[in-house]
């Protein structure tokens, strides 16, 4: 609810993400994954007080990770740990760092 205190509250955590794939791209320093995140009015189930707007969720993979990265595609499910990086309020993105695939 405030976005001022989610960088105070969760740098340095870690989490582990379950869901799909959006894109995967390669960067400067690695591998980045997005998370496929809907939109609130694409719920099926809208609970009471949720949030009008979605945070979206970007990891930046591992090194060594490469190729599991690279078997990756849009819509495959996944499940990352990652450490939580940063967080822009206002194009509601948080990162995670240092992601690797979690075993089934």
């Amino acid at each position: 609810r405030n976005a001022s205190n989610v960088l105070t509250r969760y740098k340095g955590k870690k989490f582990t993400i379950d869901g799909t794939v959006s894109y995967v791209t390669k960067d400067p320093n690695g591998n980045r994954i997005g998370y496929d995140v809907p939109n609130p009015w694409e719920e099926v189930i809208r609970l009471p007080n949720i949030a009008p707007f979605k945070t979206d969720i970007v990891c930046y993979m591992a090194p060594g990770t490469a190729a599991f990265t690279a078997q990756l595609k849009p819509k495959k499910s996944i499940k990352l740990t990652g450490t939580v990086e940063d967080f822009d309020e206002y194009k509601h993105v948080i990162w995670l760092k240092d992601c690797r695939p979690v075993a089934k």
